[in-house]
């Protein structure tokens, strides 16, 4: 029994090995400025068009915010989710057994926009910040492919031209806005058959655009805007009601928070530029936008 148990085992390191030439050991850093669980959960269903579809629900506080639609004999599945703060996530999603594909939201869920996708078998993922991800994925049991995902750039997988140095592979990459952890350099180790590689992607920033921000459609009008002092909502929206108010500059950060008093939020303090404002009472989201002059 013992000598079958132990061929077994031999058996399946060889088929292991066989297939999984190329083995990840993960990224050298540290994960900066990611909330992985911000009150969003999700769920992988069967299709509603089709028993033969797959579909996944994405929830803010057990809140439908998503639903992927049905397509018949298609099938959607997340593997990985994550949040930078409560409204601005990515999620990896996993289409058939094909690809993995990059999504992000800056509306609470509500909205996905594709960034990039990446080979069959997952890998890993590094935020770099709010706008560039990259995807590791692999194919067939050879090396990494590397994907960038950004809603700055192109949003086809950029092909990187590799500068390989003993166990060294190095790629010259350029990206949109500072790193959230502050490298100038991301490593990650992946054992090639018996031989252990470093893959370092030496990053480059470039400013980030004048707007990186997809300003959604006002859903009600605030005055004055353009505004200097204050912004001030309109009583039908507000109706009485304790509301939080959220402000965003166009490259996706938080700027100020504060509740909103006698129908207004005082602004001054603000940068003259475009501002995204969110307002929630409860489970209703509202959004819009302001000029701060």
């Amino acid at each position: 029994m013992k000598k079958l148990i132990l061929l077994d085992f031999i058996l399946i390191l060889f088929v292991i090995n066989s297939y999984s030439q190329s083995i990840f050991l993960g990224f050298e850093q540290s994960q900066c400025g990611l909330i992985e669980n911000h009150g969003y959960t999700y769920t992988n269903e069967r299709g509603t068009c089709s028993s033969h579809s797959a579909i996944y629900k994405i929830f803010l506080n057990d809140n439908l915010a998503y639903e992927k639609p049905c397509e018949y004999l298609q099938f959607y599945y997340v593997d990985t989710m994550f949040f930078i703060n409560d409204s601005t996530g990515f999620i990896i999603e996993k289409y058939l057994d094909a690809n993995y594909i990059v999504y992000k939201t800056k509306d609470y869920g509500a909205s996905w926009l594709r960034l990039g996708w990446g080979g069959p078998t997952y890998w890993g993922f590094y935020l770099v910040n709010a706008n560039n991800v990259y995807l590791i994925t692999g194919a067939n049991g050879s090396g990494p492919l590397i994907t960038r995902a950004s809603d700055i750039e192109n949003k086809n997988p950029p092909y990187y031209d590799i500068t390989i140095t003993g166990n060294e592979a190095i790629i010259n990459d350029t990206i949109s806005g500072n790193p959230l952890c502050g490298h100038d350099t991301l490593s990650f180790k992946v054992i090639d058959g018996t031989d252990t590689i470093t893959y370092i992607i030496a990053l480059k920033s470039n400013p980030l655009p004048n707007a990186t921000w997809e300003l959604p459609v006002a859903q009600f009008e605030v005055y004055p805007n353009p505004c200097s002092d204050y912004v001030c909502f309109p009583q039908n929206v507000l109706k009485n009601e304790v509301w939080t108010c959220k402000i965003y500059s166009v490259d996706v950060n938080l700027v100020m928070t504060d509740k909103i008093i006698d129908n207004c939020v005082y602004v001054k303090n603000l940068k003259s530029g475009i501002y995204l404002i969110i307002i929630q009472n409860g489970n209703t989201i509202m959004t819009t936008k302001i000029i701060k002059q």
